[in-house]
């Protein structure tokens, strides 16, 4: 039974699951859906994971943490749970479902979590933030595009403070839905194996114009894309200077059809066998020293396995990156392993490591004319 059909006839069960140190109550249904009475997603586990991950790397104390769409309440009560005392001086949490209050009572008192650190309210998520003051870390976790609500959480996020956005409008970030990127991000995607990270690249640039207008430069320190969501956490800089030198890294990536190859190109002009995205973000996509330090806490296997290819990945500043088994294929030769490639690289002095965007997508500052010949030989 769906989650609709459940609720029309009102036959809706839950379940007492785990995640982290949370133990919360929730919908038994076959498919997710933003209808359900108590919304919870097990499929961004992780993305939970990360988050917590990223807090305690930061280290920073007395946080006042946002988490504006909330849903089951799983995210605040984990943090609640598995952060430091000292990094959180409350969190306000949010869901515009009227049922949220009696939810999350319900899941403090599963998971054994005072509550004296939080504010519960049921607003619209952007009225919240517009009376509530000003935040450290604002976490934007909807059920589609983060844009609406990209506005509000900027001009009240303080000096420093965190943006953490999802974004499940991959259709759009990712070149399926073409119109809907234009519209909701401002920017043209593009439909091949760099589809994922230049969604991210574009997203990005959609939160840093907003915050330009009230002078505040939005640089990306962390970011994955997993399953059917892209993840970024940005850093808040008060300052004209720093949102020039931003704005000043908006420009088009080029991928060339014919030759595999792909780089910045300053204006829209489009040559034979051409595919052009942006304007995007141009700079780093990660902090690699916060990078490295989230991939040396501990945490689960599975959530390990991504932090620390990321680390990998960040150490290489660049953008883009290229399809290993693409490349072969072309060659028409079998792929040797990653990590020969990887191997033979570095031996001849460039950065190598695997993306995460791509299960076959290896980043390095090699040009292709080298990576075919290695790959050929």
């Amino acid at each position: 039974m769906n989650a609709l059909e459940a609720l029309q006839n009102k036959t809706m069960k839950f379940s007492i699951i785990k995640e982290g140190k949370a133990t919360i109550s929730v919908p038994l249904v076959d498919a997710v859906s933003k209808k359900l009475p108590v919304f919870y997603n097990p499929a961004m586990t992780m993305n939970r994971d990360i988050s917590i991950l990223l807090l305690r790397a930061l280290g920073r104390k007395d946080m006042r943490v946002a988490d504006i769409l909330a849903g089951s309440g799983v995210r605040a009560i984990r943090m609640l749970k598995e952060l430091p005392a000292s990094i959180v001086e409350h969190i306000h949490v949010n869901d515009s479902n009227p049922k949220f209050k009696s939810v999350m009572t319900k899941n403090l008192r599963l998971s054994d979590c005072p509550s004296k650190k939080l504010i519960v309210t049921t607003e619209d998520a952007n009225v919240l933030m517009h009376g509530a003051g000003g935040f450290d870390y604002i976490d934007i976790d909807p059920f589609g595009s983060p844009a609406p609500f990209i506005d509000a959480a900027v001009r009240h996020l303080n000096r420093d403070g965190i943006l953490a956005l999802t974004a499940t409008d991959t259709a759009a970030l990712a070149g399926t839905a073409r119109d809907a990127c234009r519209r909701k991000y401002w920017a043209e995607p593009m439909r091949n194996h760099l589809m994922h990270e230049i969604g991210m690249r574009i997203l990005a640039r959609k939160a840093q114009l907003v915050a330009a207008q009230y002078d505040k430069a939005l640089i990306p320190i962390y970011c994955h894309a997993t399953l059917h969501y892209s993840r970024l956490y940005m850093v808040a800089l008060k300052s004209k200077e720093a949102v020039s030198g931003v704005l000043d890294l908006h420009r088009n990536v080029v991928y060339n059809t014919r030759t595999a190859e792909f780089g910045i190109r300053d204006n829209e002009t489009q040559e034979e066998h051409d595919i052009l995205a942006g304007p995007l973000w141009t700079g780093p996509l990660w902090d690699a020293d916060l990078a490295k330090k989230i991939a040396k806490l501990p945490q689960r296997d599975e959530t390990a396995r991504l932090t620390s290819m990321i680390a990998e990945e960040a150490k290489i500043p660049i953008i883009g990156f290229y399809d290993l088994h693409g490349l072969a294929s072309g060659l028409k030769v079998d792929c040797p392993s990653f990590e020969s490639i990887i191997k033979a690289l570095r031996k001849q002095g460039h950065q190598a490591a695997r993306s995460h965007f791509l299960q076959t997508g290896l980043k390095t500052d090699a040009d292709i004319t080298t990576l075919r010949k290695i790959i050929d030989d």
